[in-house]
């Protein structure tokens, strides 16, 4: 397959053929052709929109290696809601110093009540209280 295009910017035709060049991994030919009779400005803008492009063009793929580098990273297990109520109810149920401690240990995660607290931080919760998962 053969495209030919007359292109009367230059510094378009060049980037244009700069991404042909990116793009062409089937061996397709792309001749651009080049005539000097647009403006300067319209020139640079022109120019720096293919660029712009070109550069959006590649960072999908940068995306999806990171998402595959996520993936292979072990994630830590969760707790769960209920596991931490449960223990900070046997914990309180003890008297009213480790009610207290509970509610300090909220109120440094800047939590009201235990569903205020992010379940990312449940396991820093109980480690504030003394206790362990």
């Amino acid at each position: 397959m053969q495209i030919s295009v007359d292109i009367k910017a230059p510094e378009l035709a060049n980037a244009i053929q700069a991404l042909a060049k990116a793009l062409n991994n089937n061996n397709n030919v792309v001749t651009v052709g080049t005539n000097a009779s647009i403006p300067e400005h319209e020139k640079k803008e022109t120019t720096q929109a293919m660029e712009t492009k070109a550069k959006k063009m590649d960072k999908p793929a940068e995306s999806e290696a990171k998402q595959e580098t996520k993936k292979e990273e072990p994630e830590a297990p969760a707790i769960s809601l209920e596991v931490v109520r449960g223990k900070l109810a046997e914990f309180s149920a003890q008297g009213k110093p480790q009610q207290m401690e509970v509610r300090k240990a909220l109120d440094q995660l800047g939590a009201k009540k235990l569903t205020d607290v992010d379940p990312k931080d449940y396991k820093q919760l109980l480690d504030l209280v003394g206790l362990s998962v």
